[in-house]
C-alpha cells in the first residue's frame, strides 16, 4: 500500500486488529498549520485491509496532530494536550476531555485537568475514566503543589505513587492516603546553589539560585506481601497498604540521598546512590553505600561505604537472584545479599563511561554469523556505554567485550519458530537457533501480530506473512 507522505508511526490495537497509521511531511509554507507538520492518520483492519477512516493531522487546535491507542481505543491528542476519544471503526468523535493524560492501563485512564480555585490559585483535578463506557469513576482536586513524577506501582486495585511524599490512589474507588516523607535538602540560607555546586566542575547544567533545594532524596516504594517499605532522607519505614506505619528505623540524614530498596529472603538491602535531583538534573549528593537490614529483628547487619568520588554516583543497579549488581565510578560491583561478599569489575582504562545495564530484548550478531540474545546470568552482564555502544562482561574471567551498533538488534516479537529483530537499517527474521532466514532491507516501524509483520519504507506499507514469508 502506498501513502502520500512518509509513514512515521505505526500502532496496533490487539483488541480488534485495528492498525493506526500516521504519515507526515514538513510544512515549508510560511502560512498554514502550526508546528511545521502536515499529514494524515488512517485506521484499517490488519487482516482484511478494510479502510475505516482517514483524518487530517493539521497540527492545530481543531483537529489535533497526534493519534494514540489507549486501552485498545483511539484518542486524538491536540496540541494543547486535550484528548478526544474516537470510535475505532468510524473515526467519529465520541467525547472531548478537557484533560491531559496522566497514565492508563487496559481498562482505566486517569486524566488531569486544571481550574481556578480559591483566591484564583490553580487546582489540579484528577479524574479516572472507564475507557469502555467513558464513565467517570472518581474525581479529586489538589492544589498546584502536588505533582506525581514517578511510574505508579500497583497494590491491590489501586496505584501507589511517590513524589515529595508517598501517595496512594485507588483507581476504581478513588480512595487515597498520603504519608509524609523527608525527601528534600534545602541549601543553607547563607549558601547559594552556585556555591554548593562550585566543587562539581564537570556539571554542564545551568545553576539557578532561585532553586533552593535538592529533592527525590528517597527510594521508590517496595511492595512485599501487602507491606510497603520506603526509605527517605532520615527514615526506613514499613507501612501497611492502608498507610499505617508498622515500624521505623532512623537513618543518618547527612549521608542519605536518592536510594533503592531490594527484597531478599528476610532482608532489605538499601542502596544509597549518592545523588539527588536539582530541578530535573541528577547531581552528586551524599555518598554511595549499601546497608542490609533484617526485617524481623529490624536491625542493620551489614554496612559498606564506597570510595568517595565527588563527581560520581551510582549510575544503575540490577538484581539477579541473590546478587545486586551496580555501576559506580566506571566499575561494576557485585554484592551477594546472602554472604555479604562484594566483587569489583573495573572497566579497562580509556573505556567510555558505563551508563547502565541492558535488560531489554536485544540480540547480538556473533562471530559465527548467528544471533543470540542478551541474557544476564550468574556469569554474564550486558552494559551500555556513553557512546551508545554495548559491552559484555564475563564475570568468571573478568573480561569485557565491546560491540558496535551494527551488531545489536532489538527484538520486535516472535511467531512459532520465527523471531523478528529490528535495527536502524532493516528488519531481520531469524529462527529459534539464531540463524538468519530473511532480511527486509530498507524497512522500518516494525510491528508483529500473530503471523503478520507490519512495516514501512517512506510512504509504502508492507505486510509480510510469516507462514509464507511473502509480501501480500
Amino acid at each position: 500500500m502506498t501513502f502520500k507522505y512518509d509513514i512515521v508511526d505505526l500502532s496496533l490495537s490487539s483488541n480488534d486488529s485495528v492498525l493506526l497509521i500516521q504519515e507526515y511531511k514538513l510544512n515549508k509554507k510560511k502560512t498554514g498549520p502550526a508546528f511545521g507538520m502536515v499529514g494524515y492518520a488512517h485506521a484499517l483492519n490488519l487482516y482484511s485491509l478494510d479502510h475505516y477512516w482517514t483524518k487530517p493531522e493539521l497540527g492545530n487546535a481543531t483537529e489535533g496532530w497526534s493519534y494514540q491507542l489507549i486501552g485498545g481505543k483511539i484518542f486524538n491528542n491536540n496540541p494543547f494536550g486535550k484528548y478526544t476519544k474516537l470510535d475505532t471503526k468510524s473515526g467519529k468523535a465520541l467525547n472531548k476531555l478537557n484533560y491531559s493524560l496522566l497514565y492508563f492501563d487496559d481498562s482505566t485512564a486517569v486524566f488531569i485537568g486544571r481550574k481556578l480555585g480559591l483566591q484564583g490559585l490553580p487546582m489540579d483535578i484528577y479524574s479516572a475514566i472507564d475507557i469502555s463506557n467513558d464513565s467517570i469513576l472518581w474525581s479529586q482536586q489538589f492544589d498546584n503543589k502536588r505533582f506525581l513524577q514517578t511510574t505508579p506501582l500497583q497494590i491491590d486495585s489501586g496505584r501507589l505513587f511517590c513524589d515529595v511524599n508517598l501517595y496512594f490512589q485507588n483507581l476504581h474507588s478513588g480512595e487515597s492516603w498520603t504519608h509524609d516523607l523527608e525527601s528534600i535538602y534545602r541549601f543553607p540560607v547563607s549558601n547559594s546553589a552556585q556555591t554548593f555546586f562550585n566543587s562539581i566542575s564537570f556539571l554542564t547544567m545551568v545553576v539557578d539560585d532561585r532553586i533552593t533545594f535538592l529533592w527525590q532524596i528517597r527510594s521508590e516504594p517496595l511492595i512485599d506481601n501487602d507491606l510497603i517499605y520506603i526509605a527517605s532522607r532520615n527514615k526506613l519505614e514499613c507501612l501497611s497498604n492502608k498507610g499505617i506505619v508498622n515500624w521505623q528505623l532512623e537513618l543518618p540524614p547527612d549521608s542519605v540521598s536518592s536510594s533503592q530498596l531490594y527484597n531478599w529472603a528476610d532482608y532489605l538491602t538499601l542502596l544509597n546512590t549518592g545523588s539527588a535531583l536539582y530541578g530535573w538534573d541528577i547531581v552528586p549528593f551524599g555518598y554511595p553505600f549499601i546497608s542490609k537490614y533484617n526485617k524481623t529483628t529490624r536491625s542493620r547487619e551489614f554496612h559498606y561505604v564506597f570510595e568517595k568520588d565527588s563527581t560520581e554516583y551510582v549510575r544503575d543497579a540490577l538484581i539477579n537472584d541473590s546478587t545486586l549488581y551496580l555501576i559506580y565510578s566506571n566499575t561494576v560491583y557485585a554484592f551477594n545479599m546472602g554472604t555479604n561478599d562484594i566483587q569489583k569489575y573495573p572497566l579497562p582504562k580509556g573505556s567510555y563511561k558505563c551508563t547502565g545495564f541492558l535488560t531489554d530484548d536485544r540480540y547480538i550478531l556473533s562471530d559465527s554469523s548467528s544471533y543470540y540474545p542478551f541474557i544476564s546470568s550468574d556469569s554474564t552482564l550486558f552494559l551500555t556505554l556513553s557512546n551508545d555502544s554495548i559491552c559484555k562482561l564475563n564475570l568468571l574471567s573478568n573480561e569485557y567485550r565491546f560491540f558496535s551498533d551494527q551488531q545489536v538488534n532489538a527484538k520486535v516479537g516472535e511467531y512459532k519458530n520465527f523471531i523478528v529483530l529490528e535495527n536502524e537499517l532493516r528488519p531481520i527474521i531469524i529462527d529459534s537457533n539464531g540463524n538468519e532466514i530473511s532480511q527486509l532491507n530498507g524497512l522500518k516501524n516494525v510491528l508483529i501480530d500473530n503471523n503478520i509483520i507490519v512495516s514501512s519504507n517512506e510512504n509504502n506499507l508492507y505486510l509480510i506473512n510469516l507462514d509464507q514469508l511473502t509480501v501480500p
